[in-house]
């Protein structure tokens, strides 16, 4: 079980490069990929971390770090909306260097902060500005799949963001 943890996690990395190699060959065409790509990366989140909490064992070293994969998979998205011109890359560069800076160096509730507000604005930008409406839709029904499959973690996330930001 711990090795398909670290596999669905290593995903997000994976998908990053893949999202900025889309950017870089396919540009905008490449937006149904991207959305698809972000799509199976925040499953992957979704799956791993049903399966780690399942199975009651320490995490491994790539489980220990698995917020990093999260993160890199949001700034996979930032640069894919760059350099496929969705945004102005004087935007998206320097907020992926402003979210590896947080993974570094920041305090964990304003990455949380951060983090959030990049995964929650990204994929539904991406999917607005690629016009593409048979994918907003599987978006949708994705995420409402999601939230009703996961609200009870949904619930002590948010949770336990709140306890931090009361905290500092």
């Amino acid at each position: 079980m711990k090795k398909l943890c670290d596999s669905l996690t290593l995903f997000r990395l994976f998908a990053c490069l893949a999202l900025i190699a889309d950017g870089l060959t396919l540009g905008p065409l490449g937006a149904r990929l991207a959305i698809i790509l972000l799509i199976l990366g925040y499953t992957s989140d979704i799956l791993d971390g049903r399966i780690a909490r399942a199975t009651h064992k320490p995490p491994t070293k790539i489980g220990n770090h698995e917020i990093l994969f999260d993160m890199l998979l949001a700034i996979g998205n930032v640069l894919y909306l760059g350099l496929a011109g969705f945004v102005f890359e004087w935007v998206a560069y320097p907020w992926a260097i402003w979210l590896l800076f947080l993974i570094f160096f920041g305090a964990s509730v304003i990455f949380s902060i951060f983090w959030g507000i990049t995964v929650t604005i990204t994929l539904p930008l991406l999917i607005f500005l690629s016009e593409d409406w048979l994918m907003l839709t599987i978006t949708l029904l994705w995420g409402a799949c999601a939230l009703l499959l996961n609200q009870k973690r949904a619930k002590e996330v948010l949770k336990k963001f709140l306890e931090k930001l009361k905290k500092s």
